[in-house]
């Protein structure tokens, strides 16, 4: 078999191009992962001050956005 330098030019720009498209992919679950799990620690922080502190009403409003975080997430991973 006869391979020549254009063929192997072209089969190393696709192999590029596909590992560069798996490197941005995983990037941007791993950006959304974080994204995510920045957000919920937040809340944590925020029900753990406010346990801390006895606010009472904060603390339920916190409760209650804590929850819409997960359900939201929960809703956006049901079909996968």
């Amino acid at each position: 078999m006869l391979i020549t330098l254009s063929q192997i030019k072209n089969t190393s720009l696709d192999f590029v191009m596909t590992f560069k498209i798996n490197i941005f992919g995983d990037m941007s679950h791993v950006n959304y992962v974080n994204a995510i799990m920045l957000e919920i620690n937040g809340m944590t922080d925020s029900i753990y001050e406010s346990l801390m502190d006895e606010e009472n009403l904060e603390l339920q409003d916190n409760i209650q956005n804590l929850i819409k975080i997960l359900k939201d997430l929960q809703k956006s991973h049901e079909s996968l």
